[in-house]
């Protein structure tokens, strides 16, 4: 049985030595910073005359699957004039990572696409700049605080009182003066400014077959780097994001694990069950059930609680049950998933597609269930009006609304929750291939056909369609998914839900708001 003693993949940025982590990696960065790091994240630097770069984690580039961590930073170290220089030169990388960037007088710090390496930064009293991966580092060495107001005003919403699966908006964290930094963002370490790089310039069309081209070779290219590296367990189900994966696998199939995770209601007839099973037996390739323990070991319950802020017991359900029952504990493989395909067919149920000059902070607040929060209001209003100049770009607001705010934070505190027990891999994490995507109308991208997702997976594995993807809430009655089917294709849903939202939710949310102020002490 495993037993958590500390925390895994973590990092540190400090101002000053932090000798209270023995066993951790250190290394001192230019402006008298320090990084240290959990041994077990990968770190690696590059220097090329004046200028270097420093890597947290592990990095994967699409047109070069061969090349490691270290060939990678090199060649951005060679090639780099200036900072900026090195985010088109990671355009078409994925992985989890953190990137340290000097030249001449410019240090900055940025993340991975999706920002599912985390960074969160302070300024503390004497005006020096503190950076980790998890906020309670910084505060436990700091002696910081978490404020319940913050946890009071952000439970007023839908989604913090009756969902255990919330995420944080913006730049908020438990802890007042620690925020997080949101993917397509950097922080200047020198002037301590947060900066948007992406976009810089329009995102251009392209032409449907030439985007199948590009963004089968992009996955097939990110699989296939991986798997170099490290044994690859793939989770798949009944729905799209999986097997598409699953179909750029195809030439490293018989080198992967697939398994499917089984929640505690459902039987062996569900879809999320019955079909992978098939596809394991019409393919040839290794499938595994895995069932959830019924409780977890009351130890990694606690040390979940006191090591990560956003620690959710029911995902470490997940990656305990993996680890048990797929890698044995200690096991090097990366599990990969398909999040973050979200943000490249946006799910009208959560946004529907309307004119930008329609969109509102209270309404985006609303979509994402956060109404009745004070701050959720403020931090998704400022960020609105700060993206709205954006659309100039051929970028769409709740497109990236999805990518920064819900995505972005979601899908990073849940890895940050598996890094206890296993590595993580988003193959859709890669900002090319959201270009790509984006560049292609939406009408092909999304519900209820998803043209494009099925054309790649199509391209790579044909024989991966044979069986039903069910995309639509999963659903399953036939009356209800064609009816579903013919209100999106005509885009009557959207007016529905847009005015839903508007009349119906936002009114209520107002008044459930009200009366939960009423009721605190």
């Amino acid at each position: 049985m495993f037993q958590a003693k500390e925390l895994s993949r973590q990092y540190i940025l400090s101002p000053k030595v932090i000798p209270d982590l023995p066993g951790w990696t250190r290394l001192d960065l230019p402006n008298g910073l320090y990084l240290t790091a959990q041994p077990d994240l990968p770190v690696c630097q590059a220097r090329h005359g004046s200028k270097s770069v420093f890597l947290l984690g592990y990095i994967l580039k699409s047109n070069e699957p061969s090349w490691s961590n270290d060939d990678i930073v090199q060649d951005i170290v060679e090639k780099i004039q200036s900072p900026d220089d090195a985010f088109e030169l990671t355009a078409c990388c994925s992985g989890r990572y953190a990137l340290i960037v000097h030249v001449g007088d410019d240090l900055i710090i940025f993340h991975d696409a999706g920002g599912l390496r985390q960074i969160f930064y302070h300024i503390d009293s004497d005006n020096l700049c503190w950076i980790s991966s998890e906020p309670t580092l910084i505060a436990k060495h700091l002696g910081l605080e978490i404020d319940v107001n913050i946890q009071k005003d952000l439970n007023r919403s839908e989604l913090f009182a009756l969902n255990p699966d919330y995420w944080f908006p913006g730049r908020v964290t438990l802890y007042p003066s620690i925020h997080r930094l949101l993917p397509n963002h950097y922080l200047n370490i020198r002037t301590q400014q947060v900066i948007r790089y992406w976009p810089r310039r329009t995102i251009p069309k392209i032409q449907f077959v030439e985007a199948v081209d590009k963004l089968s070779r992009i996955l097939v290219g990110l699989i296939s780097g991986a798997s170099l590296r490290s044994r690859l367990a793939l989770g798949i189900s009944c729905g799209l994001d999986s097997r598409v994966l699953l179909a750029a696998s195809r030439s490293v199939a018989s080198e992967m694990q697939f398994f499917t995770q089984m929640t505690w209601t459902m039987t062996e007839d569900n879809p999320e069950i019955l079909i992978p099973k098939q596809l394991s037996e019409r393919l040839g390739f290794q499938h595994k059930v895995l069932a959830l323990p019924n409780r977890l070991p009351p130890e990694f319950v606690s040390f979940l609680m006191n090591n990560l802020m956003a620690a959710k017991a029911f995902k470490g359900v997940n990656a305990y049950s993996i680890a048990e029952n797929l890698l044995n504990w200690g096991s090097d493989t990366v599990v990969v998933y398909g999040n973050l395909s979200e943000i490249t067919k946006r799910d009208r149920f959560r946004y529907p597609q309307v004119p930008s000059w329609l969109i509102s902070g209270a309404l985006l607040t609303e979509c994402v269930r956060m109404t009745g929060s004070t701050i959720a209001f403020r931090e998704l209003s400022n960020w609105l009006e700060a993206v709205r100049p954006l659309t100039r770009l051929n970028v769409n607001i709740l497109d990236l609304m999805h990518w920064e705010q819900r995505v972005g934070s979601w899908a990073a505190m849940t890895f940050s929750i598996y890094d206890v027990a296993f590595e993580t891999f988003c193959p859709y994490n890669c900002r090319r291939y959201i270009e790509y995507m984006w560049g292609v109308p939406f009408r092909q991208r999304t519900m209820p056909d998803y043209k494009l997702h099925h054309a790649i997976a199509r391209n790579l594995w044909p024989e991966t369609l044979e069986l039903p993807v069910l995309t639509i809430n999963r659903e399953t009655n036939r009356l209800r998914r064609w009816a579903l089917n013919a209100l999106y294709r005509t885009w009557t849903y959207d007016v529905i839900k847009y005015l839903y939202l508007l009349f119906y939710r936002l009114p209520r949310a107002h008044v459930r708001k009200r009366d939960r102020m009423k009721e605190e002490p």
